[in-house]
């Protein structure tokens, strides 16, 4: 997998987000984030094909321009509305010591078991590894021992939720290389199995049409749940109260509430005219008239979380694109009376919390590997090695604008 070059797509509630990635020296560099806003979508329903397959496609294309070479595959992050976690136990027999052989043998079994009416299966997390009568949350290689038992955490997702989406890829000219549930991209990303072997983790996505609640314990991915009552209610009524245009609404809400404000700013922050008026809004203004509701929906997520108390004080990782509101873990602790702290990746140039699940993407792929006989690159490597990094130059290749219009145009 070193130096493949990969990209994960997700197709979120208002728009496309395409990265594009290369693992170097065991390090992942973004090498292209691409955003087209798209209405195909509502909550984790695609409700126009057409208008999801046509923000892929540009995407995609953008893309491949900027890269040289066309993308062909991609990790799809697909949401986790409606999971089904069943826990599997499967013992195999050793010859002598482990191997990479015995270990891709154990996954191949656990592949054969079949999935609950009306669900797929989309991912599978070794959890356990038992050798020798201990356990082990790593990867035993090269243990001597007569049999090895493993311990599966397998992920289903219903058929009517996977297959639309799947669709609109497929329909847009590309390929799917693996699926992975977003509550795992997260967890992938921000290291939330560790983090859950002794203190219980609530991984709370906050989206513009959609608040997830993920729980992690002991290691595992127990459970979830996905409520279609996000923030684009409180931007419709930022929108429709202060009659803003409504391609400032996200900025007003995302970069001027802030929810540990003792006192809000009376000085305008923005200015725009309609109809021969000129208008001016403070903070003040935006608080008065959101702040509340904000703070409401952050208290009810609390309550709904209640029941786990009853594994342990928890922890909630927030993030998510409407996590960019100041104040949020602050007023969580207080609501709750639990840590809480805001997620945002180091990784350069993915900063944003709305990428923080597609990141993850990468990652859970990555450490597959060592459960298949082979991992698959996003684009033909030896096209990018002979257009992108000038090998065999003598070699004359199409052009990008040539094979784009092939893959999505003549068919």
């Amino acid at each position: 997998m070193e130096k493949q070059i990969l990209a994960a797509l997700e197709i979120a509630d208002h728009e496309v987000r395409l990265l594009v990635g290369q693992f170097y020296n065991g390090r992942l560099n973004i090498l292209k984030v691409e955003r087209v806003a798209h209405m195909g979508v509502q909550g984790h329903t695609i409700v126009s094909e057409n208008h999801v397959v046509e923000a892929i496609k540009k995407a995609v294309e953008n893309a491949s321009r900027n890269l040289g070479v066309v993308i062909r595959r991609v990790l799809l992050l697909v949401p986790s509305a409606n999971m089904k976690h069943v826990n599997r136990q499967l013992r195999i027999p050793i010859t002598g010591r482990i191997s990479e052989l015995d270990v891709r043998r154990a996954y191949r079994e656990v592949l054969k078991y079949p999935s609950p009416e009306g669900y797929v299966l989309a991912d599978i997390l070794i959890s356990k590894f038992f050798v020798n009568g201990s356990s082990t949350r790593k990867v035993p290689m090269n243990e001597k021992c007569d049999n090895l038992t493993l311990e599966a955490e397998c992920y289903y997702i219903k058929e009517s939720i996977a297959f639309p989406f799947i669709g609109c890829v497929e329909k847009s000219g590309l390929k799917v290389i693996d699926i992975i549930l977003d509550d795992i991209g997260l967890a992938k990303e921000a290291s939330l199995f560790e983090a859950s072997i002794d203190t219980p983790i609530i991984g709370l996505t906050l989206n513009e049409q959609s608040v997830h609640l993920a729980l992690f314990h002991k290691g595992v991915y127990l459970s979830n749940e996905v409520i279609d009552n996000g923030f684009h209610r409180i931007l419709g009524k930022l929108e429709t109260s202060l009659k803003v245009p409504s391609d400032v609404v996200h900025r007003l809400l995302y970069y001027n509430v802030d929810l540990s404000l003792q006192e809000a700013g009376t000085d305008p922050i923005f200015m725009w005219s309609s109809k021969s008026n000129t208008y001016t809004i403070t903070q003040a203004d935006i608080m008065d008239l959101v702040a509340d509701d904000v703070k409401d929906m952050l208290r009810d997520l609390s309550d709904r979380c209640e029941p786990i108390y009853t594994l342990g004080k928890p922890r909630y990782v927030i993030t998510g694109e409407s996590s960019e509101i100041l104040g949020i873990p602050e007023f969580m602790e207080q609501a709750s009376e639990c840590d809480a702290e805001c997620y945002r990746s180091t990784t350069f140039g993915v900063k944003d919390a709305g990428l923080t699940s597609l990141l993850g993407a990468f990652y859970y792929y990555k450490d597959q590997q060592v459960y298949r006989d082979y991992t698959l690159s996003s684009v033909d490597e030896e096209e990018y090695k002979r257009v992108v990094l000038q090998y065999n130059q003598e070699v004359e290749e199409e052009s990008i604008t040539k094979k784009l219009k092939n893959m999505f145009f003549e068919r």
